[in-house]
């Protein structure tokens, strides 16, 4: 499967099962910073390391229906990496937007968030 980091089309998403799909199981708000859109990477709240699996590296991002896909670090500090920057400068947010940031599926290598 051979996935861009950046937006996907529907047709083109791959058919992944999560566990509790369609459930929220964390979320987490982003007050967009400078640094989150001059660099590609957004740090995830430690608080929502327990919903996520130690495993999972691909992180599918669901904003306003658009699918997107970015990585996920693995390790001691979380965060939303390569394809982050596309995702951002791509839907025009801009420092001072405040992002709700929602984790509603998870299976072993790929979490889903509705943004």
């Amino acid at each position: 499967m051979d996935i861009s980091y950046s937006s996907i089309d529907s047709e083109d998403m791959p058919d992944i099962d999560f566990e509790n799909e369609g459930q929220i199981l964390a979320s987490f708000e982003v007050f967009m910073a400078d640094s989150y859109i001059k660099h590609d990477d957004l740090y995830i709240p430690k608080k929502n390391y327990e919903h996520l699996p130690p495993n999972a590296h691909t992180a599918l991002l669901d904003f306003r229906g658009e699918p997107w896909v970015a990585t996920l670090t693995v390790g001691a500090r979380r965060q939303l990496r390569e394809g982050w920057s596309s995702f951002v400068q791509s839907n025009n947010i801009r420092a001072g937007c405040i992002l709700k940031i929602s984790l509603v599926g998870t299976n072993v290598t790929v979490v889903a968030f509705e943004i």
